[in-house]
């Protein structure tokens, strides 16, 4: 899945590919950390079965969506842009 959303992002909204691997430090910075806390509360929940574990991982899905999709917005030139 993480595959197929990287090349997505690599063909749809930057021009190359070098462009998908080189963002803004912060973005990718905040983007690694909430992957972490994802990969740990993804973990934690396998571990435990504890239900505070998904609405973590919910929550940070929730917001690493929310950050791609500004992000990829913001590239495509707006939301009320079209390309060709």
């Amino acid at each position: 899945m993480l595959a197929c959303g990287f090349v997505a992002s690599a063909a749809a909204v930057v021009r190359g590919f070098k462009g998908l691997i080189h963002g803004t430090g912060l973005y990718l910075v905040a983007a690694s950390l909430l992957g972490f806390a994802a990969l740990g509360a993804g973990v934690g929940l396998l571990v435990s079965t504890e239900t505070w574990w998904l609405a973590v991982l919910v929550a940070v899905t929730i917001v690493l969506r929310a950050m791609a999709t500004s992000r990829h917005t913001r590239a495509a030139g707006g939301a009320g842009s079209t390309r060709r």
